[in-house]
C-alpha cells in the first residue's frame, strides 16, 4: 500500500471546494507511458504532455477522461536530456530541455515547433530548431545533486520573450530569468525572484487574461501560484496568491496547463505518496486579490510612514519580509505597526484558514 502523506480526510471524496475559492476535481490516472509526466499545454482543445528525463522525444495527447494517450508525435532534430515543461503561443510549441538537479549543465537548450506542423503533420513527427542557453549568473558549474538554484521546471511566453522559472533547492523560492524566443544562443537574464516556499515545477500563462500560474510542492504538500496584474517585468509589484489544493494521489505536482475560465489541468507525476494523476482546478472569480474589484484584499495605506492594515478580518497571521525574504515581524493582528523599520521596500503576506496566502510589495516612507 502506498504511504500517504495528509489529506486522508478526502480520501473518499473526487472533488473539493474551499470557501468558495477554488475546486479541485480529481479527474483519473495517466497512463502507465505518463508516469513522469512533467509539462502540459492546452492547444486547438487537446491535451498534450510530456515525459520527463529517459524518455524520446515524444510530445503526448492526453484523453483527460481515461487517462489514456490519443496521439504520439515525434520530434525530429531535438534531444530528450531532461524535458521539464512545455509553453506555446500563436505560432510555436516551446519544449524546454533544462532540468538541472546537479547544477553543472552546460547545454540547455528550448525545442521550437510550429503550432501549425503540429497540428498538420501527415506522419505525427516534426521538426524542431534550438535556442541554446545559460544563466548570465552562473560562474560555478561543481554538480550539487539537489543543492542548487540552477535547477528549472517552469516555462511560459509573453510577447517576444520566454520567462524561465527555477526550481531553488536551496532556497525553495523561484528565481525568474527571460531570454528570446528565436533560435540562437543566449544567456539569460535574471529579472526577479518570488519567495514561493516551495519547489516549482510548472508553469502556465493564461493568454485570455495573462494571468500565470506556477505549481509545485513542498516534502509534504503540492501548491498552486497565481500571479495577477502582471506590470512589465516586475514580478513582485503583481498580485500573488499561494494555495495548498488538496490532492489524495501523488503529490508530486509537475506540470500545469490552464484551460481557460480560471481553469487549469494538474498532472503529478507517479512516487511513493501516490499514483500519477490528472486533476483540474478551477478558481472563483473573487478568488485572492484583484486590484480591479472592490473585495479585493490588501494591505493600506501604501506607502505607510506609520501603521499598515490588512482590509478584512478573516485572517490567521501576518508576516513581514524584508527584499531578501528574511522574516522581521508576524502577528496575529490586522494592523502592523512599522515605525520601527526603516525606509523602502518590503513585503508582507496574510495567512488564511482556507489555505490561502497573499503578498503585496509595500513602500514604509
Amino acid at each position: 500500500m502506498k504511504k500517504r502523506f495528509g489529506f486522508l480526510l478526502f480520501c473518499f471524496l473526487s472533488s473539493f471546494s474551499f470557501a468558495q475559492g477554488y475546486t479541485v476535481t480529481e479527474l483519473t490516472s495517466l497512463s502507465n507511458d505518463l508516469f513522469e509526466c512533467s509539462g502540459l499545454i492546452y492547444l486547438d482543445e487537446r491535451l498534450i504532455g510530456h515525459m520527463d528525463s529517459g524518455d524520446d522525444s515524444y510530445l503526448y495527447e492526453i484523453d483527460s477522461v481515461d487517462g489514456g494517450i490519443n496521439r504520439v508525435v515525434f520530434v525530429d532534430n531535438s534531444s530528450s536530456w531532461d524535458w521539464e515543461d512545455i509553453t506555446k503561443d500563436e505560432d510555436y510549441i516551446y519544449v524546454a530541455d533544462m532540468g538541472n538537479n546537479s547544477g553543472d549543465r552546460t547545454n540547455l537548450m528550448i525545442f521550437r515547433i510550429s503550432v501549425s506542423d503540429y497540428l498538420t503533420t501527415p506522419n505525427d513527427t516534426v521538426v524542431a530548431d534550438t535556442i541554446y542557453f545559460s544563466y548570465e549568473d552562473q560562474t560555478d558549474f561543481t554538480p550539487s545533486v539537489y543543492d542548487t538554484n540552477f535547477d528549472a521546471e517552469g516555462l511560459i511566453s509573453i510577447g517576444d520573450s520566454l520567462y524561465i522559472f527555477t526550481k531553488n533547492w536551496i532556497d525553495n523560492e523561484t528565481n525568474i530569468y527571460v531570454l528570446p524566443k528565436v533560435p540562437g544562443t543566449y544567456e539569460a537574464e535574471l529579472i526577479d525572484n518570488l519567495n514561493t516556499e516551495g519547489l516549482v515545477t510548472g508553469a502556465s500563462r493564461n493568454p485570455n487574461n495573462g494571468n500565470i500560474a506556477l505549481c509545485g510542492h513542498t516534502l509534504t504538500t503540492p501548491f498552486v501560484v497565481l500571479i495577477r496584474n502582471l506590470s512589465g517585468q516586475d514580478f513582485n509589484s503583481a498580485n500573488f496568491l499561494r494555495l495548498t489544493p488538496p490532492i489524495n494521489e501523488s503529490i508530486q505536482v509537475e506540470g500545469i496547463a490552464a484551460i481557460g475560465n480560471g481553469c487549469y489541468y494538474l498532472a503529478s507525476e507517479d512516487n511513493i505518496t501516490g499514483d500519477a494523476t490528472l486533476h483540474r482546478i478551477c478558481l472563483a472569480s473573487n478568488v485572492g486579490i484583484d486590484q480591479n474589484t472592490k473585495e479585493a484584499l490588501y494591505f493600506h495605506p501604501n506607502p505607510a510612514q506609520h501603521y499598515i492594515t490588512l482590509n478584512t478580518d478573516q485572517f490567521e497571521r501576518t508576516e513581514l519580509y524584508d527584499l531578501s525574504g528574511k522574516l522581521i515581524f508576524q502577528t496575529q493582528e490586522k494592523t502592523i505597526d512599522v515605525r520601527p523599520f526603516k525606509g523602502g521596500n518590503y513585503i508582507v503576506k496574510a495567512y488564511f484558514k482556507n489555505h490561502q496566502m497573499v503578498q503585496q510589495q509595500i513602500v514604509i516612507e
